[in-house]
């Protein structure tokens, strides 16, 4: 995938939000705040560059998330254990 669908690591983190299928909501779970994993459900995701995949030992599934201004979002879709970024990134 092209590098508009990876988040600069050292840049981007701080400012993003994960959200989760919970039902028919999305709920907002954590923030990236500057480190390189993000704990949800006991859990870890961790983004990997420049493929613009997640890699993760969690089960289910992250859906969403977008920077936290609001400007920017895009979709995961997870495939056995690997996310999909599907969108790109201004």
């Amino acid at each position: 995938m092209s590098g508009a669908g990876c988040l600069n690591v050292a840049t981007d983190f701080a400012r993003v939000r994960a959200f989760s299928d919970l039902g028919s909501d999305l709920a907002v779970l954590n923030d990236w705040a500057g480190a390189d994993a993000l704990e949800v459900g006991g859990s870890v995701a961790s983004l990997t560059c420049p493929g613009g995949t997640i890699e993760t030992q969690r089960s289910g599934k992250v859906v969403a998330y977008g920077l936290s201004g609001g400007q920017d979002t895009a979709l995961l879709t997870a495939y056995d254990g690997v996310f999909q970024l599907l969108g790109d990134w201004a």
